[in-house]
């Protein structure tokens, strides 16, 4: 499943350095995205970029690894639905990375501190 990916990475070597030919043979950059909402081939990773951030799988992982990393736990079901109004807020097009932190930390719950467990007075 990463081969019709990361084929579209050949142009870059083991460090990253662009080149055309390996061996002496030039390279072939293309590649395929497989079994996601933006499915097709694509030449090069510009243009896989620009497959993926079409993608609404893509935004809504990236929502949920957000929401993990300014949470600093992993998801509850008591969040399902917050996450699934962030979701839809950074589907929106045009809407950035930024936007998103914001619209998180400006929920009333993310201002509301809780007593852990062996904290009580």
């Amino acid at each position: 499943m990463m081969d019709p990916i990361g084929f579209g990475m050949e142009m870059m070597d083991a460090l990253g350095a662009f080149r055309n030919t390996e061996a002496g043979l030039p390279i072939d950059s293309s590649g395929e995205l497989t079994a996601t909402d933006v499915d097709g081939p694509f030449q090069g990773p510009a243009e896989l970029a620009d497959r993926l951030l079409a993608s609404r799988q893509v935004r809504d992982c990236f929502v949920v690894q957000m929401f993990r990393y300014i949470e600093g736990r992993e998801e509850e079901p008591a969040d399902l639905c917050e996450i699934s109004v962030l979701k839809d807020f950074f589907a929106t097009p045009g809407r950035t990375i930024g936007e998103l932190a914001t619209e998180m930390v400006a929920q009333p719950r993310f201002g509301e501190r809780s007593v852990e467990r062996g904290m009580e007075p």
